[in-house]
């Protein structure tokens, strides 16, 4: 086996239908997106400096993308067999295994998208809560209290809600998902038509 692993290249890697290849690329293709699309509203909406603007996208997203992809094999964990052998035959090889009614399919992608839009819009919202607190200038305060003040700030972060952000995440979101749904229909265009 190990002689067998030494001689692959990475082309014959890729050519391995259990490397998720395509949703890698998509993954990553849909980061650099949402990073570009985001720090852009960002800039104009919450008036922070440029280089702010694409350190808090970066992280909100990529802290988005880690979240959806925990909660995605969890979920997966948690369902019955037939239902996790269409999950895992769409995002490994784009399409469903052996699925009699592809209506219903189709009805179960819109809603996920829907569910993944709004997870994203809340995980971006609250990381970008949490980024500000933890890099905020703290007051001074004593060393037996600094565990409290932490637990304080970081409860403040949960707690606290900014409009002004919330529509800012909401919108940076709605314009990047929407671009990478228009890249994904004019690729499936190109390849069914």
């Amino acid at each position: 086996m190990e002689t067998i692993l030494k001689s692959l290249t990475m082309p014959d890697i890729f050519a391995w239908t259990v490397f998720p290849a395509p949703i890698i690329v998509f993954q990553l293709l849909s980061l650099v997106f949402s990073i570009a699309i985001e720090a852009y509203i960002f800039s104009r909406k919450l008036l922070l400096t440029r280089r702010e603007c694409i350190q808090y996208s970066v992280t909100i997203n990529l802290m988005s993308a880690i979240a959806l992809w925990v909660l995605g094999f969890v979920i997966q964990g948690l369902l019955p067999k037939p239902l996790k052998l269409q999950l895992i035959s769409y995002i490994v090889l784009g399409q469903g295994y052996d699925f009699q009614n592809l209506a219903i399919l189709n009805i179960c992608i819109v809603l996920l998208f829907i569910l993944i839009f709004f997870i994203v819009c809340i995980v971006e919202f609250k990381g970008l809560d949490f980024i500000e607190v933890m890099f905020s200038d703290w007051p001074e305060s004593d060393p037996d209290h600094e565990d409290s003040s932490l637990v304080q700030y970081l409860l403040q972060a949960l707690t606290y809600t900014d409009p002004q952000k919330i529509s800012a995440i909401f919108w940076a979101n709605a314009f990047s998902n929407s671009a990478i749904l228009l890249v994904l229909l004019l690729a499936l265009l190109q390849y069914y038509g």
